[in-house]
């Protein structure tokens, strides 16, 4: 029997002195995992877009991310980085991982408007483990940090 689940997950800090709203968290939205005898993939890419491979199927699609910085300098080029490489998705009820979350994807050539202000989207791949494992009816999180830098 197929299960669903929904995946969220969570941008908790950013290195910078200005502020940061997270308008709309990453969200993989609902998903099918048909089979995990192997590796299955669902990327969701900044635009909203999703590519998936082998046994996942989108059940409801996920949105990205949309970030907001705000009270930089004028036409200020940002530099982006992130710790979510590889980073277990576990269910909420217990701490087994069952997906990986093996990157981020967004922009790189970000920059600041006339105010001083940028907003840019992340999307990202998650990947099933393919042990053979079975997915139940459950959310998924994990926690990572965005890091913005500028000179």
């Amino acid at each position: 029997m197929l299960k669903f689940f929904y995946v969220c997950i969570i941008i908790f800090s950013c290195e910078l002195s200005s502020q940061i709203t997270v308008l709309q968290q990453l969200n993989f939205g609902t998903i099918v995992v048909a089979k995990n005898e192997r590796v299955s993939s669902l990327e969701l890419l900044p635009n909203g877009r999703s590519n998936i491979t082998n046994d996942i199927h989108i059940v409801e699609a996920g949105e990205p991310a949309e970030i907001l910085l705000d009270g930089l300098l004028p036409h200020q080029a940002l530099s982006i980085s992130h710790t979510a490489s590889n980073t277990s998705l576990t269910r909420v009820s217990a701490s087994t991982p069952f997906f990986i979350l093996n990157e981020l994807v967004y922009n790189t050539d970000i920059v600041t408007n006339g105010h001083g202000t940028a907003v840019f989207n992340v999307g990202g791949k998650i990947n099933t483990l393919g042990n053979g494992s079975h997915y139940t009816d459950e959310t998924f999180s994990a926690q990572f940090q965005l890091i913005i830098e500028y000179n």
